[in-house]
Parts: structure tokens; sequence; C-alpha cells
């Protein structure tokens, strides 16, 4: 947890040089060339966490699960938050029953600490996950695995997705990542490792402008998940 602190000071200590100097623009053929969608993108950059954890992937029964029906906008690594209840979001394929379940990543055979029931009723689309509405409080220095399932209606999977998070601690420093407009804190909250919440603050961001998916795109690109990037792309929600 340490190293994720200082890792982050250091980060959002060169964040405003970093917003002047050259980026990469993450741009696809036909995406909108309006002021907000030719900024440069939010980078992430991972934090220094070692190995990739292993998550348990939620239960399946034959046949197997479609991997395109559930996605969670997630890297393969625990993404970090400082937030205690943090918005989530993910890749919806088709209609149908979501079940989402969160666990300790030291109990992950133990009981859920939240679960609830989604009823998707419009698809393809990318959705927010509030963990506030599940009934979910994330306590720092602990970590957690979510797990999204998607139910036909004899109850048998169709698809599931996995993730693992943690809440961190943030130094003094980091409230300065807190203000400005969204897309400004999107760039920092990424620059400084902090996945899902520079996630949050493009989320916002989308709800005014929704030219600005194309940032949520590239950071999508950045993860290695190029078939979601495309749809946030062109989609016409989200």
């Amino acid at each position: 947890m340490k190293r994720h602190v200082l890792g982050i000071a250091a980060a959002l200590a060169l964040s405003t040089a970093a917003a002047s100097a050259e980026e990469p623009r993450f741009l696809a053929q036909g995406t909108s060339t309006s002021p907000a969608a030719v900024e440069a993108a939010p980078v992430y950059a991972p934090p220094r966490m070692g190995a990739p954890k292993e998550v348990t992937a939620a239960a399946t029964r034959d046949p197997a699960p479609r991997a395109d029906l559930v996605r969670l906008l997630a890297p393969n690594h625990t993404g970090l938050t400082l937030a205690e209840k943090p918005t989530l979001y993910m890749y919806i394929g088709e209609p149908g029953t979501l079940s989402v379940t969160l666990r300790s990543q030291s109990d992950l055979a133990g009981p859920a600490l939240a679960a609830g029931r989604i009823e998707i009723a419009t698809a393809p689309a990318i959705i927010p996950l509030s963990l506030a509405k599940l009934g979910a409080s994330l306590r720092a220095g602990t970590g957690y695995v979510l797990n999204v399932a998607m139910y036909d209606p004899t109850g048998r999977v169709r698809g599931s997705d996995s993730t693992s998070l943690e809440r961190i601690t943030p130094p003094a420093d980091i409230a300065q990542a807190a203000s400005g407009k969204p897309l400004e804190r999107a760039r920092r909250y990424a620059a400084a490792g902090l996945w899902f919440d520079a996630m949050g603050a493009l989320g916002d961001a989308i709800a005014t402008d929704p030219a600005m998916r194309a940032h949520r795109a590239a950071m999508l690109d950045q993860i290695g998940m190029p078939s979601v990037a495309a749809f946030d792309r062109t989609a016409p929600r989200g």
C-alpha cells in the first residue's frame, strides 16, 4: 500500500507539466472532431503492484457463456480507487438479467458483502454500475472481487466477467485531482494509476458531452479492450 501512495503522489506532482506536453491522440476514423473530441486523451499509468492478482470468475454452466455479452471496463490487474462507493462501468451486449456480487479478495468462498440483480432492457450499451446502489462500501487497504453474470429466463448463465479492485488512502496532495473539469480530473487520475476514478470522471464528462466517449475508448484501447472501445466510439448512448 505504501508503494501505491508514493507512486500516486509522484504521478500527481508531474500531472500539470505532463498536460502541457505533446500527448498522443486516440481518434478513430469517423470520430467527432469537435473541440472536446480532439483534446488529448487521458493516458493510464498502471500502478506498480507486482504480478496481477488472480480473479475468480462467476460460476458458469454449460453451454459456455459468451465472453462478449458482459465486459467490465477494467484492467487485467487490480484497479485502484479513492472512493468508498465508486461507480464502475460495463458493456452489455444483449438485454437480460444481470447478477452482481462483491466479495473480499481474502474470502472468496465466503458470503457476498453485497449482491443484487439488474434488469437490462436496452442493449448493446455501456452502463454505470453504482456500488452505492448495490449497498456496498469499500474499506481502504482491502482488496475486493466484483463478479457480474448475465442470465437467461431459465437461470442459465449466458455471459460473465470479474475484476479485482482496491480502495487506497490518498496522500495529502491527491485532493488536487478532484478539482477541475471532468476531463482534466480523468487525466490526473489516469496518470496516478487510479483507473476507476478516471473512468468515473469520464462518465461525468460523457453525461454532458457524448463526444467525450472518444477519450474513454482511448483508455479502453490502452488496456486491451479494442472491441468495446470501437463500440464506445460509435454507440449512440453510454
